[in-house]
């Protein structure tokens, strides 16, 4: 699971040279980011589809939230 996230995530920012700008939660990058219900590494593969998305943000700003 760690590995997939980390593909999705920091893996693709390298991928496509944008590592300095996304790929990783740190100040001064793009912030876009889904807050979930409860922690997906804490869940089996089959509990996944589970989780709930409670808040979408896109470049820091907030696009969709469930609360």
């Amino acid at each position: 699971m760690r590995a997939a996230v980390h593909g999705y995530t920091a893996g693709a920012a390298l991928a496509n040279r944008m590592e300095h700008d996304s790929g990783t939660l740190t100040a001064g990058k793009a912030a876009d980011l889904v807050l979930l219900d409860g922690d997906p590494f804490a869940v089996g593969p089959r509990d996944l589809s589970s989780l709930r998305v409670r808040a979408t943000f896109a470049d820091g700003v907030p696009v969709h939230e469930a609360w």
